[in-house]
């Protein structure tokens, strides 16, 4: 299987099956709900196929350390998704 890397915030629809099964469905903050992704400069989202697996996104907090949020579903964790993520995120989110 190849996962894929977007640039992009996911569809809502795809978001909340995503969060549904990570088990966060009842969280009310954080940097991973829909509005503050939708919002973000800075979001990457992996996809197996038509399905999400993982999304992540980074904020400048401070030029030398920025803040990356990032969730990966639990059967993708040992393929890199998360490594991968923050890799893009560094390339694509340049603040400063």
């Amino acid at each position: 299987m190849k996962i894929a890397y977007q640039n992009e915030v996911p569809e809502q629809v795809m978001y909340q099956r995503f969060i549904g099964e990570i088990g966060e469905q009842n969280s009310d903050s954080g940097a991973l709900q829909y509005a503050s992704l939708c919002t973000s400069q800075c979001v990457i989202a992996a996809y197996d196929q038509e399905d999400l697996i993982g999304i992540g996104t980074m904020k400048e907090r401070d030029v030398q350390k920025p803040l990356m949020d990032i969730a990966v579903s639990s059967s993708y964790r040992q393929r890199e998704v998360e490594q991968n993520i923050k890799k893009l995120l560094k390339a694509a989110c340049q603040f400063g």
